[in-house]
């Protein structure tokens, strides 16, 4: 209940964020924020190395056995590794914002890039830590960290640096709350743990997170096509005021799948256990509750949000109500993806990470070749499709993968075996 509470907080705080930074900025400006939030955060997903669910699942079950690293020493090690690839990949895109601003055709691009690009080392090292606290019972911390503390101070920031900044004024926000979320959850972290007694194999470690994190890195660079790619292609063929409209409709189709989200932070340590303990009576009953109930709560938002999209439009704009019916395909996604989304968190927790990866990498092939013909000629709409498809792909793909390798569905119960 509370992880559910502090998703929901946390998506009016988005929706919130997302309002004032249209509605200070206009579609146009905004659109620029948004490209460079997208930039930042491919930076960002490539970064953190694919070590959140093995970090996850590495804390979740270091307690269980006496011959497992501590879960500091798990953190201690996902830190360093992800953290080094943050500070290379930072000062790469940092000096690469005017051949981004060029490619784009946006001069203003290149100050954004290098204000959002500074909150990519703090946002990696947060995911790792709130995805600790997930893996030690405090999943509702971690949730607020994540979502709602950030949105919190990105507001406040962001009327507070509007005067002296202007049109700048939300890349800086950006940055100083994922500092500021950074230094929250490293206080929480250290104050639900402790120092660990049992001596880590530090090399043995490290090779237990790179083999599941690899895997998961090309899975989610390849969530990252699904995911951005529509922006960046929309900023090419067309302009920054597109990426405005369309980033605003997303952000509230998101909002449909914000309880898969906050149920993916409570099943995730739960699926671990399970598969440690081989229960798959127990797993299938789990994982059977928590996609019916993520799924129905999702229709529950979807309905007045696909009834009422042209007046929730408007709020951003006058302009923004143009883009309705996209918005309408979009949370007809979200609305599949969180009754089917937990298969991919199940198939990480189970170690078959190359499968994830294969569903991954069909459905992001397809959303390029997708965006590449539709945007052309219908804009934002021919974006939204292209996403629909590519999370039919992505998760009828990890469907049919956690049957034939797990024996479980939503509707059908366990096959005998072990995992």
């Amino acid at each position: 209940l509370g992880v559910l509470s502090w998703r929901f907080v946390g998506a009016g705080l988005a929706f919130a964020s997302t309002v004032a930074v249209t509605r200070l900025l206009g579609a146009s400006m905004a659109g620029i924020y948004f490209l460079a939030v997208t930039l930042s955060t491919i930076v960002i997903t490539i970064s953190r190395l694919g070590l959140d669910l093995p970090t996850m699942r590495l804390v979740s079950t270091s307690s269980r056995s006496s011959g497992s690293p501590s879960e500091r020493s798990v953190m201690k090690e996902s830190v360093r590794l992800a953290g080094l690839v943050a500070l290379g990949l930072t000062a790469a895109l940092f000096v690469s914002a005017p051949l981004l601003s060029a490619l784009f055709r946006e001069p203003a691009l290149t100050s954004m890039v290098r204000l959002t690009s500074l909150g990519v080392l703090p946002a990696v090292l947060a995911v790792l830590y709130a995805r600790g606290l997930i893996g030690v019972g405090r999943p509702e911390l971690a949730e607020f960290g994540q979502r709602a503390g950030f949105h919190s101070v990105f507001l406040g920031l962001l009327i507070v640096l509007i005067p002296p900044l202007r049109q700048l004024a939300p890349g800086a926000a950006f940055t100083l709350a994922q500092s500021a979320m950074l230094v929250l959850l490293i206080v929480i972290w250290l104050s639900s743990t402790q120092r660990g007694e049992r001596t880590a194999n530090t090399k043995a470690l490290r090779s237990e997170l790179m083999s599941s994190g690899l895997p998961l890195l090309i899975a989610a660079a390849m969530n990252l096509v699904v995911s951005w790619s529509d922006s960046l292609m929309l900023g090419y063929f067309l302009d920054s005021a597109a990426i405005g409209l369309y980033s605003a409709a997303v952000r509230v189709a998101t909002v449909v799948s914000f309880v898969l989200v906050a149920t993916g932070s409570i099943a995730g340590p739960r699926f671990a256990e399970l598969l440690v303990s081989q229960d798959l009576s127990g797993l299938g009953r789990v994982f059977r509750r928590a996609s019916w109930g993520s799924g129905l709560a999702a229709l529950a938002i979807a309905i007045p949000l696909f009834v009422f999209a042209p007046f929730i439009l408007s709020l951003f704009g006058k302009d923004f109500p143009e883009v309705a019916d996209t918005l309408r395909l979009l949370i007809a996604a979200q609305l599949f993806h969180s009754a089917a989304g937990l298969v991919g968190l199940l198939l990480a927790m189970a170690k078959r990470e190359r499968r994830l990866l294969y569903a991954a990498g069909l459905s992001a092939g397809l959303n390029i070749i997708l965006n590449t013909v539709l945007i052309p000629k219908y804009g934002t709409l021919g974006a939204a499709a292209s996403t629909t498809v590519a999370l039919l792909t992505l998760n009828g793909a990890c469907t049919l993968w956690v049957y034939r390798d797990l024996g479980l569905s939503i509707f059908r119960p366990p096959a005998t075996g072990s995992p």
